[in-house]
């Protein structure tokens, strides 16, 4: 009797089971419907221990965009990441805009510098347009072991992620980043300082939306992809308001198209495309330097120079606005192909007679014109310059984790 009961036990324990694992992989499933139905991007961040990838697949499955790992630490080729060139490669071949990232274990600045030779020798010959990210946390605890804990040392880690970052846009890479969780986005660096240089990759599980402004999120590490053969995978995603988003969005329908901002127009009527920040009639390195410096803090654009270099007109000068130049300079897109503004109606003066130009002083003859013997011809009143009205053209100006 026991034993048929404990077999009976068994029975609804294991259906118990079965049942669950249903409803969790269609609530999985409508969850990723849902996310993408919402015109967010959807992307993956890999490494190693994804294994080999099919990113055709991964492409055809939904994937936008990836973050690759280079490797970590120092600049040493046992602490490459033996996948990174495969999936750099992979993704050029598939379409797949990409960036890399690399997992700091920096606990000095000769460190920092360090991994930031490690991951210029990594992508030499490869272009990563969704950027250069330093991976900024402790994961196996090795820089608390090393006597260097992140919570009683979050100024000189803030200032090792500025170097990294000041390193690559000194090169001439346009966007950079750095990735962590909220924890230390709170608790241990200085979101404020390192987003006014580059952008943040936040990690967030378990929550319905980003807890704090990013350009890119990392909601889940336990997504499942088509063509990517591990257990689970990070996923990450790019809303529609973040900078990286038209870099990554014009890919989903194999376009480079850009939707231009249109020109600022000056007071006497003429306009300068944006992204000719000194207004030469060209956009170059020259122009490029000048948006960097001003991101970099080192000289601020100010009026028609800050909208000359705000060239998605979004109110502010970043790193979107720097790749945005750069890929003019590289001839990806045509910052000058915008359509002229429309010029504004300009007031013409009716034509005057001789009669309307007569004064309102002229009134019925007096009395003793009308007594006299002959009448006499009058001369036509004089006519003064301030009745000569002249209309001036008027013209209105456009403002327009886990490493």
């Amino acid at each position: 009797m026991l034993k048929k009961a404990f077999r009976l036990f068994i029975y609804a324990l294991t259906a118990a089971v079965i049942f669950l694992t249903v409803l969790f992989a269609c609530f999985s499933q409508e969850e990723v419907k849902a996310i993408d139905s919402k015109g967010r991007c959807l992307g993956v961040d890999v490494s190693s221990y994804n294994g080999t990838i099919d990113w055709k697949k991964a492409k055809a499955a939904g994937v936008d965009f990836a973050i690759i790992r280079i490797g970590f630490g120092d600049d040493l080729k046992k602490q490459d990441d033996s996948f990174a060139i495969t999936n750099m490669k992979g993704c050029e071949e598939a379409g797949i805009p990409y960036g890399v990232y690399i997992y700091s274990y920096a606990i000095s600045k000769k460190e920092v510098d360090s991994e930031v030779s490690h991951t210029l020798r990594m992508i030499e010959g490869h272009t990563p347009e969704l950027g250069i990210w330093f991976d900024m946390e402790d994961a196996d605890d090795y820089k608390a072991r090393h006597n260097f804990n992140p919570y009683t040392h979050g100024t000189e880690l803030t200032e090792f992620c500025v170097r990294f970052m000041n390193a690559f846009l000194d090169k001439g890479y346009t966007i950079v980043g750095v990735y962590s969780n909220r924890d230390y986005f709170q608790n241990v660096l200085d979101y404020d300082k390192i987003s006014s240089v580059g952008l943040i990759w936040l990690a967030h599980w378990g929550v319905s939306n980003p807890s704090m402004g990013c350009a890119l999120w990392q909601y889940t590490d336990s997504g499942k992809v088509k063509g990517i053969p591990s257990e689970v995978v990070d996923m990450n995603m790019i809303y529609p308001d973040s900078p990286l988003y038209e870099l990554v969005a014009p890919k989903q329908s194999g376009t480079e198209d850009h939707s231009l901002a249109a020109p600022v127009v000056h007071e006497d009527g003429t306009y300068t495309c944006r992204g000719d920040v000194n207004g030469d009639g060209a956009i170059d390195v020259i122009d490029l330097a000048l948006v960097k410096k001003h991101i970099l803090g080192k000289s601020k654009l100010k009026d028609e120079a800050f909208k000359l270099g705000d060239v998605n007109d979004d109110n502010a000068i970043d790193v979107i606005d720097l790749a945005l130049i750069k890929k003019h300079i590289l001839g990806k897109i045509d910052l000058l192909a915008v359509p002229a503004p429309e010029q504004p109606t300009t007031i013409v003066p009716e034509e005057t007679t001789t009669e309307q130009e007569t004064t309102r002083e002229q009134e019925t003859t007096t009395k003793a014109q009308e007594t006299t013997k002959a009448p006499e011809t009058t001369k036509a009143p004089e006519t003064t310059k301030a009745q000569e009205t002249t209309t001036a053209q008027e013209t209105t100006t456009q403002e327009t984790t886990t490493p």
